[in-house]
């Protein structure tokens, strides 16, 4: 099998989770022997080209015919027996599915973030656009970090995402769907994408740091300090537990948080780092104010035999079994958020041992190599994605 990965990459100036998974997920493939292809495009690459080249990609949101035939000349060029999706924005855009599939190529597409079905300001779907149409779709459409940018980009992506539901590129040109959490999955359900092209597969984590065996003298915060984060909150709430914090990250919010009583600031940090720190942190805090499509800093905790306490929004609670490898709290309930810290330092020792093999159980290269595997078998020969792994190596996959 020789899967053919498509990837823009996002800029350097802006590091990316989303680019971090591609590329362990092609090491992970090449490892295995199936030496994928890359087609691939970089965002630097239009930076540097100047604003010429950013208006032209603009105006190939939606793509023409001569960008599909392009496209289909370079897949051709790789031939492989398998298209693999991942971020189309905003140099391939959905044309590389249609291309794929002139070519005769199933296309499989992984989903991490929510851009396919929600802008800054209007949900997406079979209906094209629209306006949230009560407060319930409002506060959904809050709680879906769009990453579009200004509002003119915003407006571009918007309408040619739309063009391409309404012409059925979406959903039709993509034979399966991969969800990195049972939450995303139905919530991509309910938006309009088919349920039975819909299967969960999430990311992974090979793992080589420290893992914790003390009892750890400071809980930690990893990640960019936005408001999506609740950094903010984090911080206002958390000199009430009495508790020492550790924030790792950078980001707009960096000077509102520094000097919360309690909180000690140590900015970006290098990988090696960073898991150093998890495996001598009590526990790890995610205190996300937007709904997570996932939650890769958790999984790199649970490996280090550190657990976590999670605000209960997105696919976070998926992540942490309450009581076992964490707690939980209602987001945004600062009363919550303390109360349950304090619960938790003393309870983290005794969970280093299950949130590890948490870990073990669920997110590691071979748990993740099988699902994907028969992901692509399944696709190759006509079958529901999903068919045959309800479960593999202790993954419960949802269908």
């Amino acid at each position: 099998m020789r899967p053919l990965i498509a990837h823009c990459w996002y800029r350097s100036a802006n590091p990316s989770g989303e680019n971090v998974v591609v590329e362990r997920e092609l090491s992970l493939l090449r490892a295995a022997g199936c030496a994928p292809g890359l087609l691939e495009r970089r965002s630097d690459d239009l930076l540097r080209a100047g604003s010429l080249a950013k208006l032209r990609a603009a105006a190939g949101l939606h793509a023409p015919p001569t960008q599909v035939a392009q496209l289909a000349r370079e897949i051709a060029g790789h031939g492989a027996d398998l298209l693999h999706l991942h971020n189309p924005w905003p140099l391939l855009t959905y044309g590389v599915c249609e291309a794929a599939r002139g070519e005769g190529l199933p296309v499989v597409q992984t989903l991490h973030n929510w851009r396919l079905i929600a802008s800054a300001r209007k949900l997406l779907g079979p209906h094209g656009a629209r306006s949230p149409r009560d407060d319930h779709e409002r506060q959904r459409l809050e709680r879906m970090p769009p990453l579009y940018g200004g509002a003119a980009m915003d407006w571009l992506y918007t309408r040619a995402i739309a063009r391409y539901w309404r012409e059925r590129v979406i959903p039709d040109g993509v034979d399966a769907f991969i969800c990195i959490s049972r939450f995303q999955r139905d919530v991509m359900a309910a938006a309009g994408l088919p349920p039975e092209r819909l299967v969960v597969k999430p990311n992974f984590l090979d793992h080589r740091g420290p893992i914790g065996d003390g009892p750890g003298d400071y809980a930690l915060f990893v990640g960019r300090l936005g408001v999506e984060k609740g950094v903010l909150e984090l911080c206002r709430a958390w000199p009430r537990t009495g508790l020492p914090l550790r924030i790792v990250g950078d980001g707009p919010l960096a000077r509102a948080v520094a000097g919360c009583a309690g909180v000690q600031m140590l900015g970006r940090q290098g990988a090696e780092r960073v898991l150093e720190l998890m495996a001598g942190a009590r526990f790890l805090v995610v205190p996300a104010r937007w709904d997570e499509a996932f939650g890769l800093v958790v999984i790199e905790a649970l490996a280090s035999g550190t657990p976590c306490l999670v605000a209960d929004r997105g696919a976070l609670p998926e992540l942490v079994q309450d009581g076992a490898t964490g707690r939980t709290f209602r987001a945004e309930d600062a009363d919550d958020l303390v109360a349950q810290a304090r619960r938790l330092w003393d309870e983290a020792p005794t969970l280093r041992g299950a949130s590890r093999a948490a870990y073990e159980a669920s997110y590691t290269p071979a748990a993740n190599l099988a699902i994907l595997q028969q992901i692509y078998a399944n696709v190759r020969a006509g079958r529901l994605p999903a068919q045959g792994i309800e479960r593999t190596e202790g993954l419960r996959v949802a269908v």
